[in-house]
């Protein structure tokens, strides 16, 4: 089900406009609270491989282009797919947590996970996005999203996801039309931070920044505040 609304956020006069798109089994409200310098483009609810053409729609009709894309995980692949489907609206990618594709396996056995104990396996989920490195981001989102999340999301929509995340591949081909900042955590145990590595040894034009104390949810640690806010200025 693609997106019905976005949420423009204007924080100043003259800062570049970027699009923010969370990763599985997350929305907008992951990134609330976090204070980079950009005007912010946020899509309302969970992604959607039917985003694209909304997102482009409403690009077009506020005269933001070009835009830079934020993408957490599955929101990486959405955001390099965009780049690809309309490159003209597009200054630059700043990927978080992304890998080249996911083994049929790993979707298979998340797929059934969520199908036999939803609550329990999203639980597991959010933990590996922060647990061993990020104990007080995690703390933080158990508190208030976490609990949300659990209850709002629903077993079909978390499906469609995955069956998005099957085919969803990040090629050194879709890199080479834009710059690209990659933010990766070593302690990722969703994306390992060899994918990272392997995407940026491929592609021209990539930055790759290592948060020795990151998790899947790197973007959230105080140490990546400044590397984004340079990536977006």
């Amino acid at each position: 089900m693609a997106c019905a609304s976005f949420l423009w956020q204007k924080v100043g006069d003259g800062l570049p406009a970027a699009v923010f798109l969370p990763g599985w089994a997350s929305d907008e409200r992951i990134f609330s609270g976090l204070d980079w310098p950009a005007n912010r483009l946020l899509a309302k609810g969970p992604p959607s491989g039917e985003l694209h053409g909304e997102l482009a729609r409403y690009i077009r009709s506020r005269g933001l282009a070009p835009v830079s894309l934020f993408g957490w995980s599955l929101g990486g692949f959405m955001a390099v797919e965009f780049s690809r489907l309309f490159p003209d609206l597009v200054s630059q990618l700043i990927l978080c947590g992304v890998r080249r594709g996911y083994a049929p396996q790993e979707i298979a056995l998340a797929k059934a996970g969520v199908s036999a104990q939803r609550e329990m396996f999203l639980a597991s989920f959010y933990r590996r996005c922060f647990l061993p490195a990020q104990k007080e981001d995690f703390r933080r989102f158990r508190a208030k999203l976490m609990p949300r999340y659990l209850r709002e999301f629903g077993t079909d929509e978390l499906l469609r996801s995955l069956d998005y995340l099957a085919q969803a591949r990040i090629r050194p081909e879709d890199l080479g039309g834009h710059p690209v900042c990659l933010l990766h955590g070593l302690h990722d145990k969703v994306a390992p931070v060899e994918e990272a590595r392997a995407i940026a040894a491929a592609a021209v034009r990539v930055r790759l920044h290592v948060l020795p104390h990151g998790a899947h949810a790197a973007f959230l640690t105080p140490p990546a505040r400044p590397i984004l806010a340079s990536c977006l200025t």
